[in-house]
């Protein structure tokens, strides 16, 4: 069935246009990563093109406190919290720490997600995206969880908009737990 039958004297500069017949399915997984890029953060990567460059820690120095960073990522000590809290005054290099380690963990291919918090910022400034940028990335990066993640999303689209708490348990908690 062509586009615009039985028209007349139309004009339209521009634009693709795709006409498609019979059943049209979207991917499920396209469709909830596609509601994720809505959601998520993408500002609070360790790589965004909103605020380039990146602090980054200068070359050879921080070595033995990355060092120490990328061992606790591996969990070889069975003693040390899941959590880790890197604090300091303002200016002290926490974030350049943190964003070298996130590059460091990226091109090993163990960067499961990060969120760059920023004072003062829109999307930022406050934990509302934590759940579904780290989500959204876990979807992307790691394939097992791919499938789990979509598919809370596809059942229920408005959980990126639900309680931080609930996120974290229905997007991060439940997935990796499956």
């Amino acid at each position: 069935m062509p586009f615009f039958e039985n028209s007349h004297r139309i004009h339209i500069n521009g634009g693709n246009f795709i006409a498609a017949g019979g059943d049209v399915n979207i991917e499920q997984d396209a469709l909830a990563v596609r509601l994720y890029l809505v959601a998520a953060t993408l500002e609070a990567l360790h790589d965004p093109v909103e605020s380039f460059p990146q602090p980054r820690c200068h070359p050879e120095t921080r070595e033995k406190m990355l060092k120490d960073l990328q061992e606790w990522t591996l969990g070889a000590d069975p003693t040390s919290s899941n959590i880790l809290w890197l604090y300091g005054p303002a200016g002290a290099g926490k974030s350049a720490i943190m964003q070298t380690l996130s590059c460091q963990l990226q091109d090993a291919g163990r960067l499961g997600g990060c969120f760059f918090f920023k004072r003062g910022h829109a999307t930022r400034g406050n934990a509302r995206t934590l759940f579904a940028t780290i989500a959204y990335q876990l979807a992307i990066g790691v394939p097992w969880l791919k499938g789990p993640i979509s598919q809370i999303v596809e059942d229920n689209p408005s959980i990126v908009g639900r309680s931080i708490d609930t996120q974290l348990q229905e997007l991060i908690s439940e997935p990796c737990h499956t």
